[in-house]
């Protein structure tokens, strides 16, 4: 048997194991080994405390991605996140709970709707459809819920003096929609009888013409 304590391999060569004497040879010891032999009995990480299996250079999977990332085996320390919008509005800045990208809720909102946070309003804009034109008008009877409103559509109610009518739409002349100009414009009704009776005809009539045209209805007694 191998004359190395502890090895109970066959003799190959004076007294030693073949890989006893292959190390004897080429180092000259015949307990010489290898670094990638030694780095091979590595089984846990060498990180102190830390008994995961290796994976990299030594080093668990969690320490081996530190180091990838940060350079270090250990975490960095952690940057507190902003907790307050930072929009500066006026020369004083907002502190109001960030929301979202460090904005607060207003701000984020304008910042959505308009592309800036600082913008309350913007009188003129694109709608979804890149058809026609919207204005800001909060509180007006045609406008929807974020205060918008077809530009079209207000020139009218503001040429007529009042609010559309939900039967009433207004037509493009010369088919640019997004020339409103008053006299491009024309109101059209879409209103019609219930039915085709002539009391139903007629009541419908006398109805339409108190709306857009009561000068024109003749009384009798």
């Amino acid at each position: 048997m191998c004359i190395v304590q502890n090895c109970s391999n066959k003799i190959n060569a004076k007294g030693y194991c073949s890989n006893h004497y292959r190390a004897f040879r080429k180092y000259g010891d015949p307990l010489y080994k290898a670094p990638k032999h030694l780095e091979a009995q590595i089984k846990v990480c060498t990180v102190e405390g830390c008994e995961k299996p290796k994976k990299a250079k030594r080093l668990c999977a969690m320490h081996s991605l530190r180091l990838a990332r940060h350079g270090s085996l250990e975490l960095p320390a952690k940057v507190k996140k902003i907790s307050t919008c930072r929009v500066e509005e006026n020369g004083e800045v907002c502190s109001k709970p960030a929301q979202a990208r460090k904005m607060c809720q207003m701000h984020y909102r304008r910042w959505s709707f308009y592309g800036n946070p600082q913008t309350i309003k913007q009188p003129r804009i694109k709608d979804k459809s890149n058809r026609y034109l919207l204005i800001y008008k909060p509180g007006h009877p045609n406008s929807g819920k974020t205060g918008m409103l077809a530009e079209h559509r207000w020139v009218m109610a503001e040429h007529l003096g009042r609010p559309l009518r939900d039967q009433e739409n207004v037509h493009h002349i010369n088919g640019q929609r997004r020339d409103n100009r008053i006299e491009n414009l024309e109101l059209w009704s879409t209103s019609q009888p219930s039915g085709q009776r002539v009391e139903d005809k007629t009541k419908w009539a006398v109805e339409w013409l108190q709306l857009y045209a009561p000068e024109k209805l003749r009384i009798t007694e």
